[in-house]
């Protein structure tokens, strides 16, 4: 069964266990979350600092909610305008990516320890994302495309370095837990073949 929710975070993601899977009596669960606390925490910072003005993705009009057209085209200007601010690099966030994820880890943690009471095997991946070190900057910016929708504020270093950071805490809270670590985040290619 396949119990991934898009948008879902790591307290959403231990409800659904509770309510959707475990009652499923599931032999193997698979938890792969990483981008969704990341950005999560990147743009409660940003709204900490004043970089944004609260920590909400902008929301289509009410006319969006009733016609896929009307939606289609407000999401792609809104995707159009993250992109024009991130590439201005106006307004960027800063911040030592190993200060972050300790939030990540205490739910991460908790829902590992949640979901080994209902299965026999709880795995954790770590997460693979299009952007990479050894892109050119052009590839870089494309690449962050979806990033940049959530976290205009963001530079494709800091997204690079946040990512690696968030996939150490998952490295360690399989090794805290004894969960089965799932690596290779690198394996797939960082190209718009595997990343559409």
């Amino acid at each position: 069964m396949n119990g991934g929710v898009p948008g879902y975070t790591m307290e959403s993601m231990l409800k659904n266990l509770q309510y959707r899977v475990a009652p499923l009596q599931p032999d193997v669960i698979v938890i792969y979350e990483v981008s969704n606390n990341l950005s999560g925490e990147l743009r409660e910072l940003a709204t900490q600092r004043g970089i944004i003005k609260e920590n909400k993705v902008q929301q289509v009009s009410w006319p969006g909610r009733y016609s896929v057209l009307w939606y289609l085209v407000e999401k792609n200007l809104l995707v159009l305008s993250a992109q024009r601010t991130a590439q201005s690099g106006q307004g960027r966030l800063e911040v030592d990516a190993r200060t972050l994820g300790e939030g990540f880890r205490v739910s991460l943690t908790q829902l590992v320890r949640t979901s080994q009471q209902h299965a026999r095997l709880v795995a954790l991946a770590t997460f693979s994302i299009h952007l990479r070190s050894g892109q050119s900057h052009e590839q870089q910016m494309r690449a962050s495309e979806s990033a940049f929708f959530f976290m205009p504020f963001a530079s494709p270093r800091l997204l690079i370095e946040s990512y690696e950071r968030y996939n150490q805490v998952v490295r360690e809270v399989a090794a805290d837990t004894g969960a089965l670590l799932i690596e290779g985040e690198q394996d797939i290619p960082g190209d718009p073949i595997h990343f559409a």
